[in-house]
């Protein structure tokens, strides 16, 4: 990969004008993702992305098609240029282009970067919020950050855009402290009258193999944090005792771990042991 010269504007020239020297530059200059790369071409396999366009289905929000012209030209070129300057895994800059362009269509704009301004941004902040997670959305948010700015400063937009992520930071509320986090943890857990009626299920003399095998997975699952997917893994030479200091014998589940924790022993309380 050779080296990726930042892109400078030229002030006496048009926005328009800057456009298509940065993708000439991009398309004709750089070598990111290979010098033989297929420019035409909506897909790009070396760099594993596919210039589809973000629309809202039936089934939720998905990328079909193609990116609209003239914004796709800019997409190859933006996402060619930042990799040649931060390599990244996420391929947000494609991401947040895409946003972009759902957010100038729902406003009925020309498809075209040098549309962009600060309410065009605002609102493809808001696709990201209603296309994705909260993670994704704020890392989108970010991107869209950086597009701006680098908008700005190869004069592509009027003046300068001072626009900030407004998607907020995902806080995982299980590691908060004090009530908020207590409450954010209780409320994952299953009522009492759940636990008790997993209880009376399995206490009840099933008659099917069926009703013995799902009370059977409950009452084990509910001696230890095993994941169902170990329970249903277990061997037929599964069972541990071993004898405790005391004499008396501790009763377990030898099980092999997923995620790679290999091979170990999950024990049970006493009281579900006898």
């Amino acid at each position: 990969m050779g080296d990726v010269v930042k892109f400078e504007a030229a002030h006496h020239r048009t926005a328009r004008q800057n456009l298509q020297s940065f993708i000439d530059y991009c398309r004709f200059e750089l070598d990111v993702f290979g010098s033989d790369l297929d420019w035409d071409s909506n897909h790009w396999p070396t760099a594993k992305v596919t210039f589809g366009r973000e629309v809202e289905t039936n089934d939720g929000w998905k990328v079909q098609g193609t990116l609209s012209d003239p914004i796709k030209e800019f997409a190859k070129a933006y996402l060619r240029y930042c990799h040649g300057l931060r390599p990244t895994k996420g391929r947000f800059e494609l991401a947040c282009v895409r946003c972009v362009e759902r957010a100038l269509v729902e406003m009925g704009s020309e498809t075209c970067i040098l549309r962009v301004d600060a309410p065009v941004l605002d609102l493809a902040a808001d696709v990201a919020r209603r296309a994705f997670c909260e993670r994704r959305a704020f890392a989108i948010g970010r991107e869209l950050m950086l597009l701006s700015k680098f908008l700005s400063e190869a004069g592509l937009v009027p003046g300068w855009i001072g626009w900030k992520n407004p998607n907020p930071y995902p806080v995982d509320k299980n590691l908060r402290t004090g009530k908020v986090g207590r409450e954010a943890r209780e409320a994952r857990l299953p009522p009492e009258e759940a636990i008790k009626a997993l209880a009376d299920i399995y206490a009840f003399h099933a008659n099917t193999a069926r009703d013995v095998f799902t009370t059977s997975v409950a009452a084990i699952m509910l001696s230890a944090p095993f994941r169902i997917s170990e329970v249903l893994l277990l061997h037929v030479d599964c069972e541990v005792w071993e004898k405790r200091r005391n004499g008396e014998y501790a009763y377990g589940l030898r099980i092999k771990a997923k995620k790679g924790g290999g091979w170990g022993v999950k024990w049970i309380p006493d009281v579900m042991a006898t």
